[in-house]
């Protein structure tokens, strides 16, 4: 399986786009500090579920149908009346949750809305599903690049030389402009290289059987996809409600310190899907011996991320993000012990897409949150973000890896992924 015309320079685009969030993100937790660190990620995740919400996971059966049909012009208008409903619905949705957590929002209310805003403006360019159909998402990725660096250097400006207050308003203004760039480019590249063919009529009962096909295909995915977004948002949903505006911060901190480290490792796995593709379809014996060499791989970064945070990752925290969150540096060790599970659960990832039993993504999803609920309202309570931390341990370690010996799909990628200790156990079930 060969990479698409210009894979590497897509790639780049959303190297730099990850770079350049990672950045930003650490610094707003340096000159925001923990309380209204913690404040701002509570919008964002609000804005993000809600986002999820409105793209109802049609992207990639819309993509699918833009290779295979030959008419686009009623697919592109049932996909603009599907997501415009469903935006309008979710937006409605994330208004009813910021007033119901006005205590914990306060003035900051309507972030939430500015945040949406400006993902829905990203959501609603369904030209860039046509053009990945088409193959051609690298010939905007210079473009797109361009924009990101500037956007990125605006922000930086924007909260190094204003006061915190004033900074996130209008580093939020400064999103949702980046947006509406990024939206006129996708728009300006199709008219000029690959223009959706018109015509007078519109064929409504078209654009009805396509709307019924899409979300026939697509609700039960939405579901799966609902519930691993659930798992990944629930802890911050209970520091809100259970604890503080600083355990917040200081736990959006402490992960987005582990995003980074995870990143580069999924990175490096990523090298490793083309020779797993191709042993899967060549021999089941190299497949088996691949996938375990790709477990080991990941168990050796996320050794790797242990043993360089232990060394020098917490002075690097303490040094970087400041004194006020030296908690954070303190238990980064413990944090960091997530990157087993989060890479594990990577290669894993790689194995249920190749093997086609992609409901498994559901049924871990719900163990995780059925192992992550009780301890997320007992602990953190008596002990703030870590008590949330203990959470994740718990509930990313049993989604992740322990699924895989419950469930019996999953048992041929448990001797690989548990391999050695535990393999020859499971062989012989």
């Amino acid at each position: 399986m060969r990479p698409p015309p210009g894979f590497s320079m897509v790639m780049a685009e959303g190297a730099v786009g990850t770079l350049c969030s990672a950045i930003y993100g650490i610094l707003c937790a340096k000159l925001w500090g923990p309380e209204l660190s913690g404040i701002t990620t509570l919008a964002f995740a609000l804005a993000s579920f809600f986002s999820f919400i409105s793209c109802l996971s049609i992207d990639q059966i819309v993509i699918a149908r833009y290779v295979s049909d030959k008419e686009h012009q009623n697919l592109f208008l049932t996909t603009l009346y599907i997501r415009s409903a469903a935006t309008l619905l979710s937006f409605i949705g994330l208004m009813g949750s910021s007033l119901a957590m006005n205590d914990f929002l306060g003035a900051w209310i309507w972030l939430p809305a500015f945040a949406f805003i400006q993902n829905a403006l990203l959501t609603m360019d369904l030209l860039r599903l046509r053009t990945q159909a088409l193959n051609e998402l690298h010939r905007q990725s210079p473009w797109r690049i361009k924009v990101i660096f500037i956007i990125f250097f605006s922000k930086l400006a924007v909260i190094t030389s204003l006061p915190a207050v004033d900074s996130v308003w209008i580093t939020q203004l400064l999103a949702i402009f980046e947006a509406i760039l990024l939206l006129a480019i996708s728009c300006i590249f199709t008219h000029h290289h690959h223009p959706v063919a018109t015509t007078r009529s519109i064929k409504w009962s078209v654009i009805s059987g396509y709307a019924k096909k899409i979300t026939n295909q697509s609700w039960h995915l939405f579901l799966a996809n609902l519930l691993v977004i659930l798992f990944l948002k629930m802890d911050y949903l209970f520091l809100a409600q259970l604890s503080t505006a600083r355990d917040l911060g200081l736990y959006a901190s402490a992960m987005r310190v582990l995003e980074i480290y995870v990143a580069l490792g999924n990175l490096a796995l990523l090298q490793l899907y083309p020779q797993l593709t191709a042993d899967k379809a060549n021999s089941a014996s190299q497949y088996q011996s691949s996938l375990r060499y790709a477990f080991g791989f990941a168990y050796m970064i996320a050794g790797l991320i242990i043993f360089f945070n232990v060394i020098v990752g917490q002075w690097i925290i303490r040094n970087v993000l400041g004194p006020e969150y030296d908690t954070v540096a303190r238990y980064s060790s413990l944090f960091c012990i997530l990157a087993i599970p989060l890479l594990s659960g990577t290669v894993r990832g790689f194995a249920i897409s190749l093997q086609g039993i992609h409901y498994n993504h559901f049924i871990a999803a719900a163990i995780g949150i059925f192992v992550s609920l009780p301890i997320l309202y007992i602990l953190i309570p008596k002990l703030g973000f870590k008590g949330a931390l203990l959470a994740d341990i718990a509930g990313y370690y049993s989604s992740a890896m322990l699924s895989s010996i419950l469930l019996p799909s999953l048992r041929s990628i448990a001797q690989a992924q548990w391999h050695p200790r535990f393999h020859l156990l499971l062989r012989n079930k």
